[in-house]
């Protein structure tokens, strides 16, 4: 007794799914192809300003909390008793 399967006809072609009429692949565009190049440079330019506005409010607001640039710098705050309110380490106690 054999255990291989026999075809019972000869012609693979029968068997296979049918031929494609189009390409495999089509072509697509890179992301922001339609944007100029001057456009994504303003808008890079702008995403820049925006974050260096938020650091520097963000600095003023430590700069406020140590008591000047001096302590900001030397990493000292004065001594009243209380928290930080710009230490991120202190998890807003």
């Amino acid at each position: 007794m054999s255990t291989t399967r026999q075809r019972k006809t000869g012609q693979t072609e029968e068997h296979l799914p049918p031929k494609r009429e189009g390409p495999v692949t089509r072509d697509v565009k890179p992301p922001l192809a339609n944007m100029s190049f001057s456009t994504f440079i303003y808008c890079l330019a702008g995403v820049g300003m925006l974050w260096l506005a938020l650091s520097a409010y963000r600095v003023a607001q430590l700069k406020a909390d140590a008591g000047g640039w001096f302590n900001l710098a030397m990493g000292k705050r004065p001594d009243t008793g209380e928290p930080m309110k710009g230490n991120p380490n202190l998890g807003g106690v």
